[in-house]
């Protein structure tokens, strides 16, 4: 039995022409201030695929920790950094 939901749960692509969209009456969540030690978004999703990564390896779900790697590998801030990004494209090859 797996936790996690899936590798979807960051989308990055904007809703395509065809989607219905959504239409927001209130907005349920506000900006919060900016605290010391809070992560961000970014950062956010780089532990939640590397806590996804430990329960597929345990489950010994492999495709799902590829998907999990290829996640994290389609991220700007890994795609911007050499050294960062090729960890990643090794982790996904193997």
């Amino acid at each position: 039995m797996c936790v996690c939901v899936g590798v979807c749960v960051f989308p990055t692509e904007p809703p395509k022409e065809g989607a219905k969209k959504r239409v927001i009456v209130d907005q349920a969540m506000m900006e919060q201030p900016a605290m010391d030690g809070t992560p961000t978004l970014a950062e956010l999703k780089l532990m939640y695929y590397a806590l996804c990564v430990r329960i597929y390896i345990h489950n010994a779900d492999y495709l799902e920790v590829c998907r999990c790697y290829q996640a994290v590998f389609e991220d700007k801030a890994i795609l911007e950094d050499a050294a960062r990004w090729a960890p990643v494209l090794k982790k996904i090859c193997w």
